[in-house]
Parts: structure tokens; sequence; C-alpha cells
């Protein structure tokens, strides 16, 4: 499972629009980590990689931090 750290959660919710509306199952979580609260974006979709996921949210502005 992919999971990317978002450290707000209106960036957290417009990714996971964008991602839906193309295909790509995700959820959001409240995230609790060394760098503080934010929120964890957690792709449960199977067929989804890496790279394809960052260059999505890139395209929309939202920084793709992927521990």
């Amino acid at each position: 499972m992919i999971t990317v750290n978002i450290k707000s959660f209106t960036s957290a919710q417009k990714a996971l629009k964008f991602l839906q509306r193309n295909g790509i199952r995700c959820i959001v979580e409240r995230g609790f980590g060394n760098t503080g609260c934010g929120f964890v974006l957690r792709v449960t979709d199977k067929n989804a990689n890496k790279a394809e996921v960052c260059a999505l949210l890139s395209s929309i502005g939202v920084p793709c931090d992927i521990p």
C-alpha cells in the first residue's frame, strides 16, 4: 500500500478527490509522526504505483512525500 504524508487537511482532501477522479482508490487518515500532526493519504488501489501517484499529485501542486 502506498502512503503519502500531507501536512494540511485541505491538501489531503484535494489529493483524495483528484486521485479518485483519476480512478485511483484512496483514503485520508489523521497521521501522527516525527514531524508532528498531519494527514496520511493511503492509496488502497493495488494497481497504482508510486511514480503514477507522485506524477498526478505534482500536477495539482501537492508534494509527494512518500516514506
